[in-house]
């Protein structure tokens, strides 16, 4: 599949006019992230062919404006130091509002609520839950950067996503979504319904640069907060103690929390959810796991639900 150009409300935007577009105010970020299941993961350099002048012209713009982000150290705990990461490091990739509410097993009620949508990246989940009449909020430290960034960085990296995931697709389930041509339409079709709303909802305030374990939210600001392919899956990248103190900011700030998959990288269980359970049940809170209908990933069908 050949990615095509990135559309903003309703606008072709050429490639050399990307890192003008939509320009706002950048902030800082954390995160270290992996293939196809986060919105954005670490790029490879050597991955794909060298870039072409004007997408070179473009980084060197961007890497100007960029301040520096967190990302986790090479021990993988979380620490206040940071290291230099650019945003040519950084892959977009989102989900759509189907598939969340598949992951997070979301009824008409649950959608009436206040949401937190924690690590959402580039996913439509935001926009179209907003059509819909919904009161949500998503939080990602990708929302330092502006739409004209954040498409650039997509129509640079879908191709190589879907390659790399063609190499992998025995450790996927081809049912909801039959093939890697399909995923890359799937995904795209989120991504630019999230590009089309992003400058919107951004100065509405509905899309918001702060990362966990740390959220600028007050207590209880929400009905209910869902943390999709981050907490967990990256249990290789982060600690324990990571998870527990982002679990207890996630309960801090909603009422009721829910977290999918419950797999890290290899199709295993979290190395980090046995003890994140027991030190949440003696928090106090009441831990499920439920089984969802949405499998992508294979074995990952399961969810964690927090109260």
């Amino acid at each position: 599949m050949v990615c095509s150009p990135i559309k903003i409300r309703n606008k072709l935007i050429p490639r050399n006019k990307l890192a003008s577009f939509d320009s706002g105010p950048h902030h800082n970020t954390d995160k270290g992230l992996a293939l196809a299941a986060k919105p954005y993961f670490l790029y490879r350099p050597g991955a794909v062919a060298d870039p072409s002048p004007e997408v070179v012209s473009v980084r060197l713009r961007l890497a100007k404006k960029s301040s520096l982000l967190i990302c986790p150290s090479q021990d993988h705990r979380f620490r206040s130091s940071v290291m230099a990461f650019q945003l040519e490091q950084v892959v977009p990739w989102g989900r759509s509002f189907d598939e969340y509410a598949s992951m997070f097993a979301l009824s008409g009620a649950d959608l009436d609520k206040t949401i937190l949508g924690c690590g959402d990246g580039p996913a439509s989940f935001n926009a179209e839950l907003t059509v819909r009449g919904g009161r949500v909020n998503s939080a990602d430290p990708v929302y330092r950067f502006s739409a004209g960034e954040i498409a650039l960085r997509i129509e640079e990296t879908c191709t190589v996503v879907l390659e790399q995931t063609r190499r992998n697709a025995d450790e996927f389930l081809w049912q909801r979504i039959r093939s890697v041509e399909e995923l890359g339409r799937v995904r795209m079709i989120a991504m630019r319904r999230f590009l089309q709303d992003y400058p919107r909802g951004r100065q509405e305030g509905r899309y918001v640069d702060t990362a966990l374990p740390s959220l600028q939210f007050a207590d209880k600001s929400f009905e209910l907060a869902l943390c999709s392919h981050f907490l967990f899956l990256y249990s290789g990248h982060f600690d324990g103690s990571f998870h527990l103190r982002s679990l207890r900011e996630l309960c801090r700030v909603a009422e009721e929390v829910r977290v999918f998959p419950l797999l890290e990288f290899g199709a295993v269980k979290s190395r980090h959810l046995d003890e994140a359970l027991s030190q949440l049940s003696l928090d106090g809170h009441q831990t499920d796991i439920v089984k969802v209908s949405y499998e992508f990933q294979r074995g990952a069908n399961e969810m964690l639900v927090v109260h």
